[in-house]
């Protein structure tokens, strides 16, 4: 597989509602993938993937385990298999140090750490059998 080549590719975009997920879903599109869009602001998504192409709307928080699960069943069940993810979603609040929210920290690192570990927990078992 070219890593470049996206033409028929079962591409899933998690943090798509918006910003670079929403721009990288058009571009991929417009390159022949068929793309899955994911965030948890699901009235974004779908306003996404009407102006992108995408082809399914997956609604989902990347802490939330059981919803990742739930989504990629529901891509393979829909699309036959997924040959990429890519995760975008992340968490920020800007913040000096004097004025440090350490509830909004944790959030940011519940998003943007412990989310990166939840998505390779469900996706990288069936990603690595399918792509040995």
């Amino acid at each position: 597989m070219n890593i470049h080549d996206y033409k028929d590719q079962i591409v899933w975009i998690i943090g798509a509602s918006s910003g670079i997920g929403a721009a990288l879903a058009a571009a991929l599109v417009k390159q022949g993938a068929r793309v899955a869009i994911s965030a948890r602001r699901q009235e974004s998504l779908a306003l996404v993937a009407e102006e992108s192409g995408a082809e399914w709307t997956l609604p989902l928080d990347i802490n939330d385990v059981t919803a990742i699960r739930k989504s990629q069943n529901e891509l393979i069940q829909k699309a036959g298999h997924i040959d990429r993810v890519i995760l975008l979603s992340a968490a920020y609040a800007p913040m000096h140090m004097d004025k440090l929210d350490i509830a909004e920290v944790n959030k940011i690192v519940q998003t943007n750490l412990v989310g990166v570990f939840n998505l390779v927990d469900v996706t990288y078992p069936y990603l690595s059998l399918i792509h040995i």
